[in-house]
């Protein structure tokens, strides 16, 4: 986890509250489909509105955010132009864990994903209730690195197998069993809480030779079940710790094949 200096943001409000002063430390705020802000300092954001996609410049101004957009086109004698251009969003509500936006008519001309408005809350009101989890399953393809099985059971037992499979005689190498330790168990339950599962489209986007990640995930009396390659912002955290299980030290290894 990165340690964000504080960011001091001096805002003027319309309606109710004619001005504000917030402290804000690496916070991160989640729209209600997963759209993010995430600032990482007094000048750069890294956000999912506008054409960025990535971080990118920022700056506050009276009751306005401005987002840098920059982008190359075609010019005279076959050569290129760089353009910078500010998408603007107008702030009518912002406190402590919260931050409501409404585009401007230039950020719809802007944006492929343009909104009207976007309701940001900080990520951590955005967490799931987990209780009753009964087991997750993740089925991994990728074209160029081949793939993943993972299966976690409600006693956090773990199997986690990569493809192409090596083996030797009947035993397969790329196979691992073990189980979580109490902490990490705990740990999992966690992210699993903080990634909204039930925000999962039960069909994601895939583009041309895209890496399809697929969900099967049962808790709380339901289960939510998705197929395919792009991920929103909370779900790609999820994607990453499971995908990355085989290094974490509270996967207690066991056997392998």
């Amino acid at each position: 986890m990165k340690i964000i200096a504080p960011l001091i943001v001096f805002v003027m409000l319309t309606g109710m509250v004619a001005s504000a002063q917030t402290k804000v430390t690496g916070q991160v705020l989640l729209s209600e489909n997963f759209e993010y802000l995430h600032f990482l300092s007094d000048s750069m954001v890294w956000t999912s509105i506008g054409e960025e996609q990535d971080s990118t410049s920022y700056y506050i101004s009276n009751d306005t955010l401005f987002i840098q957009h920059q982008y190359w086109q075609s010019g005279p004698n076959q050569g290129l132009q760089h353009f910078i251009l500010w998408q603007d969003y107008k702030i009518t509500r912002h406190n402590n864990d919260s931050l409501y936006l409404v585009s401007s008519p230039k950020a719809n001309k802007l944006a492929s994903n343009w909104q009207d408005t976007f309701k940001f809350v900080s990520d951590t009101k955005r967490r799931e209730a987990i209780s009753k989890f009964r087991y997750l399953k993740l089925h991994y393809n990728n074209p160029f690195d081949g793939g993943l099985i993972l299966s976690i059971d409600s006693a956090g037992k773990i199997i986690y197998e990569r493809w192409p499979r090596v083996y030797i005689g009947e035993r397969v190498l790329t196979r691992t069993k073990g189980e979580f330790t109490r902490e990490e168990f705990a740990n999992f339950l966690d992210a699993l809480a903080a990634a909204v599962p039930s925000g999962l489209a039960p069909q994601r986007n895939c583009g041309i030779d895209g890496a399809s990640k697929d969900f099967e995930i049962a808790y709380n009396d339901k289960t939510i079940i998705s197929a395919g390659c792009s991920l929103k912002w909370p779900h790609a955290f999820l994607f990453n710790y499971l995908y990355s299980l085989n290094k974490n030290k509270g996967f207690v290894k066991r056997k392998k094949g």
